[in-house]
């Protein structure tokens, strides 16, 4: 697939993907993770401990990664796209560290393997642990709401991410298909994840157009989406059905629905 390097999405998938690739060349393991701002973690034969990545592109010549550091944790690993080049240049909490700054190759070369890449990427189970997904629904089937759908975002801290996403509401089918969508949203205190916001989206709201939308930004239009929900308008609009703990929402389906 062709890389527009003006998009930074699609940049930083490709630097993700020489990375993981370069690292189990040199017999590390590597497992995608999204957890706390990371984008792997990596494992070492020498050391029982995990290493957390997070893996920036750039198109600028740098030193090294000089933006937010959010946890002491996280090895922050520059991938430098210059002149036809690539180079890592290792933070210094890497196992790559001692490796300095290095070419990884040409781009075109990278490209290539990246086309013919069949690797499939695999969705990250649920942060809930299943005993809570399984309280939830459970909470609401009593209620006589069968049909919950759960999405969750992590990082989801006001300097990490702003606006909308993606698959809210979600398609027609998928708003057809079920009675709500509970959206979690997380954020990442000493480099664990909990639970920031909950927002109860009833779906008869959506039907009913009584749920505010924006116009999606252009990178979501390419993708094909029409709309979003505005969650700061539903904040606003609806605070009874935003929480911040799993208890909240727990107590809202017993106090509320279960009458």
């Amino acid at each position: 697939m062709p890389v527009d390097f003006s998009n930074k999405s699609q940049l930083g998938a490709f630097g993700e993907f020489i990375y993981k690739k370069y690292c189990e060349s040199l017999g590390f393991e590597i497992e995608r993770t999204n957890y706390c701002h990371t984008d792997f973690v990596l494992k070492t034969k020498n050391t029982s401990e995990p290493q957390y990545v997070d893996v920036k592109a750039s198109l600028k010549d740098k030193p090294k990664y000089h933006g937010k550091r959010y946890h002491d944790q996280i090895a922050y690993e520059l991938m430098l796209f210059l002149e036809g080049e690539i180079f890592l240049s290792p933070d210094q909490s890497s196992p790559l560290h001692n490796k300095g700054r290095h070419s990884l190759g040409s781009i075109s070369e990278w490209l290539s393997k990246w086309e013919k890449n069949t690797e499939v990427t695999n969705k990250r189970e649920s942060r809930l642990d299943s005993l809570s997904l399984n309280n939830i629904k459970q909470l609401f089937s009593q209620a006589n709401y069968l049909r919950i759908r759960i999405v969750e975002r992590g990082d989801a801290s006001g300097k990490r991410w702003t606006g909308t996403v993606d698959n809210l509401p979600g398609s027609p089918k998928v708003v057809d298909g079920n009675d709500a969508t509970i959206f979690i949203e997380f954020s990442c205190e000493d480099f664990v994840e909990k639970v920031s916001k909950i927002y109860l989206i009833w779906h008869h709201l959506l039907h009913t157009k009584k749920i505010k939308m924006s116009k999606p930004s252009s990178r979501q239009a390419k993708k094909g989406i029409t709309e979003v929900i505005d969650l700061k308008l539903f904040l606003s609009e609806y605070p009874e059905l935003v929480f911040y703990s799993l208890e909240d929402l727990r107590s809202y389906i017993k106090n509320s629905m279960s009458q």
